[in-house]
């Protein structure tokens, strides 16, 4: 199943019946990916979901078949960081619209320092999300006032 933004497919979603390991799942998105799949416009498809009704993982697409890396593979949180594995509270909190084109716009980063594409993990999102709303509402008191700082050791 492919999710459409603006026309353009940029999220797979791969579904496996209830009882189904989900990796099973994502070796049939890497196996997709050797074989050629995402080439041509399905070559904008950038993050890919794989799901059963009892649990998600999601990760960016790593360009090349040979590089997925599982320790990418994220589970989706809630705000607690408390694992969210019912697909219908996954479907809802990370696939919905907007969340879907905040994860697509805002939330995967173009890494040149390995030249792939990443996916932030779900409490990156809130902290991310808390910081920009924070920000907007800030009040600038001085015109010289130009920004601030924002130190987080997670490694994005």
């Amino acid at each position: 199943m492919l999710l459409l933004i603006n026309g353009m497919p940029v999220i797979h979603i791969e579904l496996k019946r209830s009882g189904v390991p989900v990796y099973q799942a994502s070796n049939q998105i890497e196996k997709y990916h050797r074989e050629g799949v995402f080439t041509g416009i399905y070559g904008l498809v950038q993050v890919f979901v794989a799901m059963t009704p009892e649990e998600t993982l999601y990760f960016a697409n790593p360009g090349k078949a040979e590089e997925f890396d599982r320790k990418f593979f994220f589970h989706w949180a809630d705000f607690n960081n408390t694992p969210v594995n019912d697909w219908a509270e996954v479907v809802k909190d990370l696939l919905s619209i907007p969340m879907a084109h905040m994860l697509i716009g805002f939330y995967t980063i173009a890494d040149n320092g390995d030249n792939k594409l990443k996916v932030l993990r779900s409490y990156q999102y809130y902290a991310a999300n808390a910081i920009a709303t924070k920000v907007s509402k800030m009040q600038k008191r001085d015109e010289r006032q130009k920004g601030g700082y924002i130190w987080h050791t997670t490694g994005s």
